[in-house]
């Protein structure tokens, strides 16, 4: 195997992309399933007191995973389907070509939500919180933050079905797209019902 360059890069670089996939996707579920629900809970002394320091610990991490989930699988993409001619079929783009950049655009539209969109707004307002100086636009940048994390949680369901597909289904119809979007985003809406009427000390 280590004389196989091409294979040990490869598997370097889907390792990479799974494990920052996965502290990712940790923190995202962690704020969507167990921290939104516990926040209905917490009265504004409580959230000034505790959110700063455990929210940006989280979205710290949160922030650099996705950067390198991304980097990683797209390098991976590029080993795999350009040096090893996986890319094309015939005078097109092969079907598994078609679900892993289906998958990958859709992880790099929720790596620039989290970027360029929910960090800086839920940093203000955590820093705000930190200072004992709330921010005045506080509420309206925590609900848009609120729904691009929502949007995230939502298309990781589908984006993890168009990622397995490739090395596990490279035959399954294009036409099957509609479907892993509403089987995904309907399975991570139930998760996130769940989450909201779990009553842990019940």
């Amino acid at each position: 195997m280590v004389g196989d360059i091409s294979s040990l890069t490869s598997v370097l670089l889907r390792f990479a992309h799974i494990a920052f996939g996965i502290l990712w996707l940790g923190n995202l579920y962690f704020f969507a399933l167990v921290n939104a629900p516990f926040q209905k809970e917490l009265d504004d002394v409580t959230k000034a007191k505790i959110n700063p320091a455990l929210l940006l610990r989280g979205l710290y991490w949160a922030k650099r995973a996705s950067l390198y989930t991304m980097i990683f699988g797209w390098a991976l993409f590029g080993h795999k389907y350009g040096s090893q001619g996986l890319l094309r079929e015939g005078a097109g783009l092969s079907n598994r070509a078609v679900w892993i950049l289906a998958g990958g655009l859709l992880g790099t539209v929720m790596w620039f939500n989290v970027w360029f969109l929910m960090y800086p707004r839920y940093k203000t307002v955590l820093m705000g919180l930190a200072k004992g100086e709330p921010h005045a636009q506080a509420a309206t940048l925590m609900a848009s933050a609120s729904q691009v994390s929502n949007f995230n949680f939502y298309a990781s369901g589908p984006l993890l079905f168009a990622m397995i597909v490739p090395n596990n289904f490279p035959g399954l119809s294009r036409v099957a797209m509609v479907l892993a979007v509403v089987i995904g985003c309907g399975f991570w809406f139930g998760l996130g019902r769940r989450a909201l009427k779990f009553k842990p000390l019940a």
